[in-house]
């Protein structure tokens, strides 16, 4: 999650795609936002959420966690809430399980609530996003996604979100990690 919302902020994928037609492009350089200072809301505030809290804290963000009811003692929004929380995040993470209730949980709406340049990081399951929507929000440029999930998974060839630029797609690779089980 950290090093996606990094590479996304910093435009890695684009001086990947300059490296590969062997386009120096500093001339055509401006400069990329960055992870520190940012506002990042972790959707999912269970053992996976604090533990990404935790690798964000050197960054110096200001993180909002929302998880499925409020634990004020806490600090942890109840979901409802995310439509006056969403506006004021740069970054959006996602680490919720898939259930009736969070299948289809970033919709049209949630994404049109996001600020632009907002960054969603989806290392939840693929169908709590709507895959149609968020297309047709990333194609407009607005926002822009790193995904470790996606719906349908695997993603087919042909696919629009393999080719549009404000994305980064891995395979479901964000816990394969060695030293994973033992930590598990």
């Amino acid at each position: 999650v950290v090093g996606a919302a990094v590479g996304m902020m910093r435009e890695f994928p684009a001086f990947t795609r300059a490296q590969q037609r062997e386009d120096w492009a500093f001339d055509r350089y401006t400069p990329t936002r960055e992870l520190t200072g940012a506002r990042v809301l972790i959707v999912g505030a269970g053992s996976i959420g604090r533990a990404v809290e935790r690798h964000l804290a050197p960054f110096d963000v200001t993180v909002s966690r929302v998880a499925r009811s409020a634990r004020p003692a806490d600090g942890v929004h109840a979901v409802d809430k995310l439509p006056e929380l969403l506006p004021h995040a740069d970054v959006v993470v996602l680490l919720v399980p898939l259930t009736d209730a969070t299948r289809g949980l970033v919709d049209a709406s949630f994404l049109a609530a996001m600020p632009d340049g907002a960054l969603l990081v989806n290392a939840a399951r693929g169908p709590v996003v709507d895959s149609a929507a968020l297309v047709t929000e990333l194609a407009g440029g607005r926002i822009s996604a790193a995904l470790d999930v996606t719906d349908p998974e695997p993603l087919p060839a042909g696919h629009p979100l393999w080719t549009l630029p404000n994305v980064f797609i891995t395979p479901h690779i964000g816990g394969a990690v060695r030293g994973l089980l033992p930590r598990a």
